[in-house]
């Protein structure tokens, strides 16, 4: 069989597939909920949860300033997610990414903790006897149904980091939390990273079975930002105060932004 008809094949299955996703995510799609305007004040996000501090985390709940970027980072990022974007439209075009959607632009599921509060996005889930029969050197008819779905993390980063990221223990610390954190959300065990190069466009995938000790610092820091947050309490790093990280006690300093509480703009969630 022609890759042409293989994929012409997956093409008509696609309608077949649906309730096969569907059931496959249901319960990450049993947890959400509206988050309304205040999503990524409100939550911790989970590509960012390895680089919080719980005192951070706190003051910029009480006192939220938007994201300002450079023109270069801006620059990056702007690749990074058209990068990013491309790969996605092409594996969900090719009918092995899911959710499968009746548009052809992929749109990612929004999953959420609601015990902790961690929220984010998945990239989405890979079928993987989909990938076997499209990725095989004699093109093989598709299966009955996609089979195990893995979930697919995709990185874009610069040539350096790409040619030092060459097995999964190399792979950046906030990568592994948020991959490890976001198994423990949609019970899946392992991620798949496809890593890009941004100047190159070469691709790299690792397996990464996840680590314990990235989701027990993070419900550690769940639950001492959000306890300080309904106790009006700041917690601190070793050997910190107040009047030296504020210039004023805890107490005065939430009062003053308070007083002079700016208006909250909706963020993109």
């Amino acid at each position: 069989m022609a890759f042409g008809d293989v994929y012409k094949q997956k093409e008509k299955q696609k309608r077949k597939l649906a309730p096969v996703t569907a059931a496959e995510i249901k319960r990450v799609l049993t947890t959400q909920e509206d988050p309304g305007d205040k999503f990524r004040r409100d939550n911790l996000w989970l590509s960012g949860i390895y680089y919080n501090t719980a005192t951070q985390f706190v003051l910029d709940y009480w006192d939220p300033k938007p994201w300002n970027q450079t023109w270069t980072s801006m620059l990056h990022t702007t690749i990074g997610n058209v990068v990013h974007e491309y790969v996605q439209e092409k594996l969900h075009a090719a009918g092995v990414l899911f959710p499968q959607y009746d548009t052809p632009k992929y749109k990612e599921i929004r999953i959420f903790d609601p015990l902790y509060r961690f929220s984010g996005r998945l990239d989405g889930l890979l079928a993987k006897d989909f990938m076997k029969a499209l990725g095989a050197t004699t093109p093989k008819e598709l299966p009955e149904d996609p089979g195990e779905l893995l979930h697919l993390e995709i990185k874009t980063m610069g040539s350096d980091k790409f040619q030092q990221t060459k097995t999964a223990s190399d792979l950046m610390p906030g990568y592994k939390s948020q991959a490890s954190i976001t198994q423990k959300i949609i019970d899946k065990e392992g991620t798949l990273f496809l890593l890009i190069d941004k100047g190159s466009l070469n691709m790299r995938t690792l397996w990464y079975p996840g680590e314990e000790m990235y989701w027990n610092a993070a419900t550690a820091l769940s639950t001492t930002v959000f306890q300080a947050i309904e106790n009006e309490t700041l917690p601190l790093e070793d050997g910190q105060t107040e009047e030296q990280l504020l210039g004023m006690s805890f107490k005065d300093w939430l009062a003053e932004k308070r007083e002079n509480k700016p208006v909250w703009e909706n963020w993109n969630g």
